[in-house]
Formats: C-alpha cells, structure tokens, sequence
C-alpha cells in the first residue's frame, strides 16, 4: 500500500487474510483492488493522451513545412520544364537538367504524402469499394506468395466517405504485406455493428518491437527500406479526420492492427 502514490506498480496485489469476508478487512482489500485498477486505467488513458496531442502537434507542423516546401518547388519544377522546351541543346546539360527534375519530384511526392487533406465529400462506401482494394493488391499477395483470408461484411452502401476509407485499408494491407516472409498470412476484416465500422488487419510477419510502438504513427518513424515511413502517419491523420481510432498490438508470430470508424447518426 506504501507503494502507491509514489508509483502505480503493475505487479501489485492486494492479498489480505479474509479478502472474501464482509468485515472492515475484506470490504478494505477489495476496495484497495478497486482503486489500483482504476488508478492504472487512468494512467493508460493519460498516455494515450499525450500521445494523440504530440500526434496532432505534428501533424501540424508538418502541414505547414510541406506548404513552405511546396511553393519553391512548384517553380524550380517549371523552370527546368522552360528551360528543357527552350534551353540550348547540350547533351550534358539535359542529363543534369533530367536528374535534377528526377530529385525534385521525389522531394514533391514526399511533400504530397505530408497533406493529408482527404475529401470527405467522397461517395457513400460500397462493397464494391472494398472489394476493389482486394484487386488491386493481388500482385502484391502474389509475389509474396501470401495466404489472405478475406471478410468483408459490408452489403449496402455505408455513410462513410469512400476515398478515404479506401486508403485507410491500402495502406494498412501494403504494410502488412511488406512485414511479411514469403508463404505468410494475412487477414482482413471489415465489419459492421454498434454504429461503427471496424477494420482489422492481421499478419504473421515481422513482429513490431516494443520501443517502435509508441511512436509508430509518426512520420519517418521506421527505418524500412520499402517506401518512406508516411503510410501509417497519413493512416492516424485520416482516422482522426474521421472521428475514429487506431490501435496496434504486435508481439511474434502475430501483428493486428484495428481502426474503428463511428457512422453517422441518421438524419
């Protein structure tokens, strides 16, 4: 009891003689359980707190970079597009003029991939819409030789934006695809109930370290050499636009991610 104050220990437990009794010792080691409880799931929310807001903070600032960025870029961009339709004909010119436009268009789609500003005013999710992204992914199972196991319980449209909701799940199952080993499984589920549609994605690939999850929905946040470290970043932001949640749980053998979308109430 000494303990709490000081901390909130995890490994805990009230284990007084006559815990189960009704006299002032059991009603005091029940009550001492009850409030360690509480106290623990407070801190855990306190986390996820704080989490979120340096989240949004920089989310922000990045926004607000990548618009600084934009602009310069935009024109250096359309100088050399003039100078390649006017310029003189120099063969090493070209070559350096060509690289420099290679450079610049990376550093454009990095940029691009830091605007998150997903359209809601999409159309109404449908099944198809989903399904679509099943299609479109199939070359990526293949190569990876990778088993999906597929649900999809969406039937009629869904008062959800589609275009968005669509990124969420890419990106998701690129991920998933990319931690796998060759042979491994992936599976995805979209369900519908209690007002909110759910989207959890499993995979028995790579398993996300301990230390890495805490800031896994930040930018540039892992060191894959398979693309540049945004596509769980712009995932949160969308989430977030959406009034929704994203969780990941990971240990070996398994890693699962879930994003909860509440549905609009009707009219």
């Amino acid at each position: 009891m000494g303990r709490v104050g000081a901390e909130i220990p995890a490994d805990i437990e009230c284990r007084l003689e006559m815990q189960d009794s009704k006299d002032e010792i059991g009603r005091l080691s029940a009550a001492f359980q009850r409030m360690v409880l509480d106290l623990r799931e407070k801190a855990e929310l306190e986390k996820q707190v704080v989490v979120s807001e340096r989240l949004a903070a920089l989310g922000r600032l990045s926004a607000g970079i990548a618009h600084e960025i934009n602009n310069p870029l935009g024109g250096m961009l359309n100088a050399i597009s003039t100078f390649k339709r006017h310029g003189q004909e120099d063969p090493q010119a070209a070559k350096t003029l060509s690289l420099l436009e290679r450079g610049l268009t990376q550093i454009k789609e990095t940029v691009a991939a830091l605007l998150v500003e997903a359209r809601l005013e999409s159309h109404a999710l449908a099944r198809q819409d989903i399904e679509d992204v099943r299609t479109l992914l199939q070359p990526d199972l293949s190569l990876k030789r990778a088993r999906l196991d597929w649900h999809n319980d969406v039937v009629a449209r869904t008062p959800l934006p589609s275009t968005p909701v669509r990124q969420i799940l890419i990106n998701l199952l690129l991920n998933a695809i990319h931690a796998l080993d060759p042979g491994g499984r992936l599976a995805c589920r979209v369900a519908l109930r209690d007002r909110a549609m759910t989207i959890t994605v499993e995979n028995n690939g790579r398993h996300i370290p301990p230390e890495r999850l805490d800031h896994l929905f930040e930018p540039f946040a892992h060191d894959s050499p398979e693309g540049h470290g945004l596509g769980l970043w712009v995932t949160y932001q969308i989430v977030e636009q959406l009034g929704g949640r994203i969780e990941a749980l990971s240990q070996p053998g398994e890693t699962r991610f879930i994003v909860t979308l509440p549905l609009p109430e009707p009219a």
